[in-house]
């Protein structure tokens, strides 16, 4: 089986400075026309320097509704998180009454 050390290695091997500047180069113009900021209402103006303070609104989804999550997910042949992702996108947009948004997530081993 392969381990940690053998996929750092092709890590190491396949990530060359020019396969990093071509692919920083693809999301460059990738994103080059994305909105730079989401315009969410808000009850008081943006700060000048951005704090990364806020609240938090708690939810719960009980296990019926996770499970029929899953259901509908599998049926559309995607994941819990994507389907939970594409919902919580739909949100903001509405929120936000833009037509696009960015939304980013950490991704690991996708590609090997």
């Amino acid at each position: 089986t392969l381990q940690y050390p053998d996929y750092a290695a092709w890590q190491r091997r396949y990530l060359t400075p020019e396969r990093l500047a071509a692919q920083a180069q693809y999301w460059r113009e990738t994103l080059s026309d994305a909105p730079a900021l989401l315009t969410l209402p808000t009850d008081r103006p943006r700060p000048t320097v951005q704090s990364f303070s806020g609240g938090e609104v708690p939810i719960a989804i009980d296990a019926e509704l996770t499970q029929a999550l899953r259901q509908f997910s599998r049926q559309h042949g995607g994941t819990l998180f994507m389907t939970v992702l594409a919902a919580w996108s739909l949100v903001l947009a509405r929120m936000a009454g833009q037509q696009e948004l960015v939304i980013g997530t950490p991704e690991a081993n996708r590609g090997r």
